[in-house]
């Protein structure tokens, strides 16, 4: 769960919380809502701000972290807002549909807030499970973040697995060849911004894959 920093709220929605009208009037309103909705993309360097799938203008919705049936006061707080995919069906579905109004204040990791990146790891099978060097209770987190959101779902774990074997192959692939620039040029590719903002998907994933030479290229930006 990559973490990213929030911007200032943008014009449209402060006209939003001095309305005081309902979210589903704001959610019907296209323009305004798919307005937020891009710049909550843009922060998010266009993935999904929980599994890290590209957050597709059709296939995402606007999130909140805090549910608004939890807290109505949060409804058209910026802070709150993010993009999350919708995630698959049944029993892979995941991410913000997946969550709905299951919300632990003392066990949520906000990636707005927090360095939430380096609470997780992830395995060559695709799977995604708590960093070994986590305290017991970000274990805790973690392990309530991947039920809540269904981060190890099939789907995603595919997915992820998909992304994670390929990478590794072509890792290795230049380190027989002893191409070391072309490992670089690879990790580049994956762990920064294109022309556009936008990140590869499954990012943490990729910087874990190219350890030392991935971070390394991450502190330079």
């Amino acid at each position: 769960m990559r973490s990213y920093k929030k911007q200032g709220a943008p014009e449209i929605l402060v006209g939003w919380v001095r309305s005081r009208r309902p979210w589903e009037d704001f959610v019907q309103n296209s323009i305004d809502y798919e307005s937020v909705k891009r710049g909550l993309v843009q922060e998010q360097s266009h993935l999904c701000c929980y599994c890290e799938s590209t957050a597709d203008d059709l296939d995402s919705h606007v999130e909140h972290y805090e549910p608004r049936s939890r807290n109505q006061n949060r409804t058209y707080d910026y802070a709150n807002l993010a993009c999350s995919c919708n995630g698959g069906i049944g029993r892979d579905r995941h991410c913000g549909h997946k969550k709905g109004s299951d919300y632990d204040p003392r066990l949520f990791v906000n990636p707005s807030t927090e360095d939430s990146g380096k609470l997780f790891s992830y395995n060559i099978e695709g799977h995604i499970c708590p960093n070994l060097n986590n305290s017991h209770g970000d274990t805790q987190r973690v392990d309530y973040m991947v039920r809540t959101l269904n981060l190890d779902c099939a789907r995603l774990s595919g997915m992820r697995r998909s992304h994670g074997r390929g990478l590794v192959q072509i890792i290795d692939g230049f380190i027989t060849a002893n191409a070391q620039d072309q490992i670089e040029e690879m990790a580049r590719f994956h762990l920064t911004p294109d022309d556009d903002g936008k990140l590869q998907p499954f990012y943490s994933l990729s910087l874990q894959l190219y350890s030392q030479i991935g971070q390394r290229i991450v502190e330079e930006r």
